[in-house]
């Protein structure tokens, strides 16, 4: 089959479409015939040789979520069979014609859905929810802070606190022309960073704070944003796109009875990751049917044009996923 592979790592020249073999399913594996594949940071920072997927996984391999037809079932397959449409997160090598998964890991992919949205939606919508509402403690009714809200996984966030009816969803990003366009978040509640004080705003619109903030930015400013928070809040950090340094003030902390908390995804064990996709995976393909979740894909490419997707994610000039199809 062919995949995308890190040849040489570095910049996207690097990268080349080979044929490498089809993992045989053993056991309670299937074998997916990926219709789309999305794009993700990871894989840009896995293609520069920075972010190494957990042992066992190829690194020259690359690709998060996938979207497809099962084609074949192991011997002791229960829950999927062949003709299937599913979708799924996987360490790495989603973007290839082939995937070989565990069934339990698996969303049904709803009919009318097309392949390119649900190639994009694992990663954004179960790294969302897994953030505001399992890390966060996010409820119904609670108010949110979304920093970095026109990423994927931030318009994901913003979606699902008004879908578990937040009385307040404030979302943040590089302009007010982007925030504007991410789906269900209020002119209102949109702020540009650096336009102002953060923590201000904020409480011009929640007073007290919010419950719950979810940051896919990170940088040195999270110390002065932590006052963004109520008491006894949360902050969640996914993201470091604003960088990896930062001072805290502990006694902030302390006082107020913060908790500062960290995730990744793809680090998560096999059985946490089947978790996830059992836990959040048939009400966000519901909701996705439904019309209450969307996704926002920015262009659907080719397989073999895997660089000029990369070099745009580099970009920055995209709004939504980037998604293959093989």
């Amino acid at each position: 089959m062919r995949a995308v592979v890190v040849a040489r790592p570095g910049p996207p020249d690097g990268l080349e479409i080979q044929d490498v073999p089809i993992e045989q399913p053993a056991g309670s594996e299937i074998v997916v015939a990926v219709k789309a594949a999305a794009l993700n940071r990871a894989d840009l920072l896995q293609r520069r040789g920075l972010y190494a997927p957990p042992a066992g996984y190829d690194a020259a391999r690359l690709g998060l979520e996938y979207a497809g037809e099962v084609v074949a079932c192991g011997a002791h397959c229960a829950l999927r069979q062949v003709g299937d449409r599913v979708m799924g997160l996987m360490p790495t090598g989603a973007q290839a014609e082939f995937v070989t998964v565990q069934e339990r890991e698996t969303i049904i992919v709803p009919d009318g859905v097309a392949w390119e949205v649900a190639g994009a939606f694992p990663e954004a919508f179960l790294t969302a929810y897994r953030a505001l509402v399992m890390e966060g403690g996010f409820k119904p009714g609670g108010s949110c802070l979304v920093r970095g809200a026109t990423s994927a996984v931030g318009q994901a966030v913003v979606q699902w606190a008004r879908l578990l009816e937040a009385t307040c969803v404030l979302a943040t990003g590089r302009s007010m022309e982007r925030l504007e366009r991410v789906h269900g978040a209020s002119p209102d509640d949109c702020f540009a960073e650096g336009s102002g004080e953060l923590a201000r705003w904020v409480k011009s619109r929640s007073p007290g704070g919010v419950q719950v903030v979810v940051d896919l930015v990170g940088g040195e400013t999270l110390g002065e944003h932590l006052a963004c928070l109520a008491e006894d809040g949360s902050w969640v950090l996914v993201g470091l796109l604003g960088g990896m340094q930062t001072s805290l003030n502990l006694g902030a902390l302390l006082l107020r009875r913060l908790t500062l908390r960290a995730m990744t995804m793809r680090s998560l064990p096999l059985e946490q990751r089947i978790g996830l996709s059992q836990t959040v995976g048939e009400r966000g393909a519901a909701a996705l049917a439904a019309g209450t979740l969307q996704v926002t894909v920015d262009q659907a490419l080719p397989l073999t044009q895997v660089r000029l997707a990369h070099e745009r994610m580099e970009a920055g000039c995209h709004f939504g996923k980037l998604v293959l199809l093989p």
